[in-house]
C-alpha cells in the first residue's frame, strides 16, 4: 500500500507488474496462516513467577516489537507465550537504519508499559505489598524568622567553605595573615558563629547589621543569588544602588566589580543599555593599496534629490534629479554625473557617460542603499531603487558583458564604503615649509598637473630632437606614483578606530538587531545562524534569523545578549 501511495496510483489505474507479483506471492502465503496454533491460555494455574520480555528489531522496510510472558510453575516448569506484538512500516522520508532501530525501541516501550501497569493482582501479591492510606501533610507558611535562620545557615556554611583558614585563626585567638583579603576589615565571629566586619564604625549610630555587615566571598553562587534578589527587589537597580543596598547587611569582597558583572549579565538591563559589537579594523583591500590607473577601481553612490528647471523664468515646472558619484579607490578622485530620474536606463546611461569620460573600470563597489533610509519620501524612493532586484540584475548583466565586476557591500554597513563618504580634500596635507612642493591631489593622476595650475608654454618651435615627450611623460607619472607611495600610502598604516581585537562571534548566539527608528527595548531578538569571516579570519558580517526572516548585517548593527547559549533561557532573563 505504501508503494502504491508513493506512485500515486488511483483506484482505476493498473498496478505495475512488480507490485502485482509481490501481492500474488503475499496472497498465496496466506494459506499457511491456517497451520499456526496460538494457545489462548497464557498463564497456567500453578504459577509462582511471571516475567515480561520485550524484543524489537527493524529493517529498511519496517520495524516491529513483541512482548512475551515467561512463567515458572511450582513444578519448575517454564512456559513462554506471545502476549502482544505490533509492526509498522518505515516512514516515507528515508532515514538511517540506526534511527529505525530506535523507532522500534520506542514502539516496544509504548507496547510494554501498559502491560506492566495493567498486570492482574493476585491475593498473594496484595498481601505481600500492603499500601498505607495516603494523607495530606499539614504544613504552614514559612515565617520571616524561619527564612532568616535558613539564610544565616547558608551564609555560615559558605563562610566556612571560603574563609576556613581565617575562621580557624579567629577561633584560636590568632592574628590573620597579612596576605589575607580580610586583614583590612578587622573581622570577628559573632554569637551565631558568623564572620562579620569589625571596621571602624563602632561608635556610630548605624544599625548593627550596617556597622558590622556579614562577610561574603565574591566568587560564590550564594553571593550571586543575594545580589540577584537585591537587583530584582529594587526594580533592576544599577550598580551603585545595588552596592548601597547590599552594604546595609553584607560586605562582599570586591563588591563593586561583583555587582557590575551581574548588572552586565542582566538581559533586561542590557537591552535598555545595549552596546553594539566591534572588531579590529580590517586591512585595506588590494584595490586600494596597489597602483593602478585612475578610476580602474571605483565606488559609486547616489546623492539628492535636487530640484531643477529646464530654463529660467517664472512658472517653469521643476523636476527632481540626482547626482551619481564615482570615486577612485586609488587616488580619491571624484567624478559627478547628473541622473535624470531613478530608473535603470538612466543609471546605465550615466555609467556609459562615465566610462566614455574616464575609461572602463575593472571593479565597481557600492553599498546596498541602506544608508539612504530616512524619514523623507525622497530618500525612501532612492533606497527602494538601489535595492530593487530587477535593477541590480540588469546592471550586473550589463557590466558582466563589458568585463566589469560589480561588488556589493553588506546591507546596513555604510562604514564599508567610507571612502566615498569622505569629503573632497587633498590626498596629503600641505607642509609648513614654504619651499616644499605642492600638495599631491587627484588632479596629478588625471591630468598630470594641478587642476588650477597655469598651462605650460608651447614648445612647438623647439626642435624635436631636443625633447623626448614620451620619456618625459613617463618620468612625470613615475614621480607622481613615487610620491603616492611615500606620502599617501604610508598614511593609511594607522587604524583611526577599532584598534582592539575581540573574540569572533559564534553561531547560535542570541543578539539584538539594532534599529535606529525604534527604542532599544523594541529591537528585534534574533539568533546568529552563519558568520562570514574576512581574509584575516575576523568576523565582521553575520547572518541573523529573526521572526521576520533572515538578515545579513555587520557586527556594528547587532548587540550580543549576555546569555549562555548552552543553558536554557528563562522568561525572567528576557
Amino acid at each position: 500500500m505504501q508503494k502504491l501511495w508513493l506512485l500515486k496510483i488511483s483506484w482505476d489505474e493498473t498496478v505495475p507488474s512488480n507490485i502485482a507479483s509481490e501481492w500474488g506471492k503475499y496472497r498465496s502465503n496466506l494459506v499457511a496462516v491456517e497451520r499456526i496454533n496460538i494457545p489462548r491460555c497464557i498463564v497456567p494455574s500453578n504459577v509462582k513467577w511471571k516475567e515480561l520480555h520485550g524484543f524489537c528489531d527493524s529493517s529498511e522496510k519496517a520495524f516491529a516489537a513483541a512482548v512475551y510472558i515467561r512463567t515458572i510453575t511450582h513444578n519448575e516448569e517454564v512456559h513462554m507465550h506471545l502476549l502482544t506484538s505490533k509492526t509498522k512500516v518505515a516512514p516515507l522520508k528515508q532515514v538511517s537504519l540506526p534511527r529505525l532501530e530506535l523507532c522500534g525501541a520506542v514502539l516496544l516501550a509504548r507496547l510494554i508499559t501498559p502491560k506492566c501497569e495493567q498486570s492482574p493482582e493476585t491475593q498473594e501479591s496484595l498481601s505481600e505489598e500492603p499500601k498505607l492510606k495516603g494523607h495530606e501533610r499539614q504544613v504552614g507558611f514559612l515565617t520571616s524568622a524561619e527564612m532568616n535562620n535558613a539564610l544565616l545557615t547558608l551564609i555560615r556554611q559558605e563562610q566556612r567553605l571560603k574563609f576556613s583558614n581565617e575562621i580557624n585563626l579567629l577561633v584560636t585567638k590568632q592574628e590573620i595573615s597579612n596576605k589575607s583579603k580580610l586583614k583590612c576589615l578587622n573581622p570577628f565571629i559573632d554569637s551565631n558563629d558568623l564572620l562579620r566586619v569589625g571596621g571602624r564604625l563602632r561608635h556610630s549610630e548605624l544599625p548593627n547589621n550596617q556597622k558590622n555587615p556579614l562577610v561574603l566571598p565574591s566568587q560564590s553562587l550564594l553571593t550571586t543569588l543575594i545580589v540577584r534578589d537585591v537587583h530584582l527587589s529594587h526594580l533592576h537597580a544599577g550598580p551603585q544602588l545595588m552596592l548601597q543596598a547590599l552594604r546595609q547587611s553584607y560586605w562582599i569582597l570586591n563588591g563593586k566589580n561583583t555587582v557590575k558583572y551581574f548588572y552586565r549579565k542582566c538581559v533586561r538591563c542590557f537591552r535598555q543599555n545595549a552596546n553594539i559589537c566591534n572588531q579590529l579594523m580590517g586591512d585595506l583591500p588590494a584595490s586600494r593599496v596597489i597602483p593602478s590607473p585612475a578610476f580602474s577601481k571605483c565606488g559609486v553612490d547616489f546623492a539628492g534629490p535636487f530640484l531643477l528647471r529646464v530654463c529660467k523664468g517664472r512658472g517653469q515646472k521643476r523636476f527632481k534629479a540626482y547626482v551619481c558619484l564615482f570615486i577612485c579607490f586609488i587616488t580619491r578622485a571624484i567624478h559627478l554625473e547628473l541622473v535624470s530620474d531613478l530608473s535603470t536606463p538612466a543609471f546605465l546611461a550615466t555609467l556609459k557617460r562615465f566610462i566614455g569620460r574616464r575609461g572602463k573600470p575593472f571593479q565597481i563597489f557600492s553599498d546596498c542603499g541602506t544608508n539612504f533610509v530616512g524619514a523623507s519620501r525622497e530618500l525612501r524612493e532612492l533606497h527602494k531603487f538601489t535595492n530593487t532586484v530587477p535593477h541590480n540584475e540588469v546592471v550586473t548583466r550589463h557590466l558582466s558583458q563589458k568585463g566589469i565586476e560589480w561588488i556589493f557591500n553588506p546591507p546596513s554597513a555604510p562604514h564599508f564604503g567610507g571612502l566615498w563618504e569622505a569629503g573632497v580634500r587633498p590626498l596629503c596635507p600641505l607642509s609648513e615649509d614654504p619651499n616644499d612642493l605642492c600638495a599631491l591631489t587627484p588632479g596629478h593622476f588625471l591630468m598630470g598637473r594641478q587642476l588650477t595650475a597655469i598651462p605650460e608654454p608651447v614648445y612647438s618651435d623647439v626642435p624635436s630632437n631636443r625633447l623626448s615627450r614620451w620619456q618625459l611623460s613617463e618620468k612625470v607619472v613615475q614621480h607622481f606614483w613615487r610620491r603616492w607611495a611615500s606620502e599617501y600610502l604610508s598614511r593609511l598604516q594607522q587604524r583611526p578606530k577599532w584598534m582592539s581585537s575581540h573574540p569572533n562571534i559564534e553561531v547560535n548566539s542570541l543578539v539584538l538587531l539594532k534599529d535606529e527608528r525604534l527604542p532599544k527595548l523594541q529591537w528585534k531578538l534574533g539568533r546568529i545562524i552563519a558568520v562570514h569571516p574576512g581574509q584575516d579570519n575576523k568576523v565582521r558580517v553575520v547572518t541573523v534569523k529573526t521572526m521576520e526572516g533572515l538578515f545579513k548585517r555587520p557586527i556594528s548593527k547587532i548587540c550580543i545578549l549576555p546569555i549562555d547559549t548552552t543553558a536554557t533561557t528563562t522568561e525572567d532573563q528576557l
